[in-house]
This record gives structure tokens, C-alpha cells and sequence, in this order.
């Protein structure tokens, strides 16, 4: 009896696991997307716009790096 009982049970688990089969979209769907701005701003070495990184290495040999603004 309880043995039938628990193959009962994982039966209706393992039909219930198999269900929503349906995954999800990685990336959701823009309908109707016109060609706007960009959702991001692309920048250089994460400074900003107008900024740029400057690098170099100290008198121990570590590299070190600031941000600095763009000449024009």
C-alpha cells in the first residue's frame, strides 16, 4: 500500500515538473523599436563622455591609470 502510494505520488510530481515546458526568451521582444537612442552609452574605459584613461607606470613598475579629459 505504500509503496503504490509513493510511486503514486512521484508519477503525478514528475507529469507536473514536465508542464511548463515553455521557457523563456532570453531577451524580451521590443516591438514597434524605431531606431532611437541606444538604452546605452558607449564610453571609453569607463571615464564618460569626453574622458578618456590615461596610463602608466610608476617608479615601482605598477601600472597606474586616471581619467582625463579629451583634447580638442
Amino acid at each position: 500500500m505504500r509503496l503504490a502510494l509513493m510511486a503514486t505520488v512521484a508519477a503525478i510530481g514528475l507529469i507536473g515538473l514536465a508542464a511548463p515546458s515553455q521557457a523563456a526568451p532570453a531577451a524580451p521582444h521590443r516591438a514597434g523599436f524605431s531606431g532611437g537612442a541606444p538604452e546605452f552609452l558607449p564610453v571609453a574605459d569607463g571615464c564618460g563622455r569626453g574622458w578618456h584613461r590615461e596610463r602608466w607606470r610608476n617608479r615601482h613598475g605598477y601600472w597606474r591609470s586616471r581619467c582625463v579629459p579629451n583634447r580638442w
